[in-house]
């Protein structure tokens, strides 16, 4: 019997490394670890930055489809992060965003539970 409560002891110790992203794993520290690009086809909404936009606000693990305003272009977001704030031109692919700062307000997924 104390081999079982041994075993679940270690099995206990380990779950909550589980749970460390793919991206941690790959050396990205999970506090820069914002989430992932997407395909715009699965977007839960769009949202186009205006040249005066100073922020946007999203759900965590939302997939957002971003257009710049001034380019035209766009690209779509997974925001599967427990990074609260972050400057959202860090992760656009390059000639989106370009010199616009603008911040993304991560809000926790309400149908998560602590």
């Amino acid at each position: 019997m104390k081999l079982k409560s041994n075993r679940f002891a270690t099995f206990a110790g380990t779950f909550p490394f589980m749970f460390i992203s793919a991206a941690s794993a790959a050396g990205i520290p999970i506090d820069r670890d914002f989430g992932s690009a997407s395909d715009e086809r699965y977007a839960n909404r769009v949202v186009t930055i205006a040249p005066n936009a100073k922020w946007v606000n999203v759900t965590q693990d939302e997939i957002v489809k971003f257009v710049d305003a001034s380019s035209g272009k766009s690209f779509a977001w997974k925001f599967d992060t427990i990074v609260r704030v972050f400057e959202l031109s860090s992760v656009a692919p390059d000639g989106i965003l370009s010199g616009h700062h603008v911040d993304a307000y991560v809000a926790a997924n309400p149908r998560k539970r602590d």
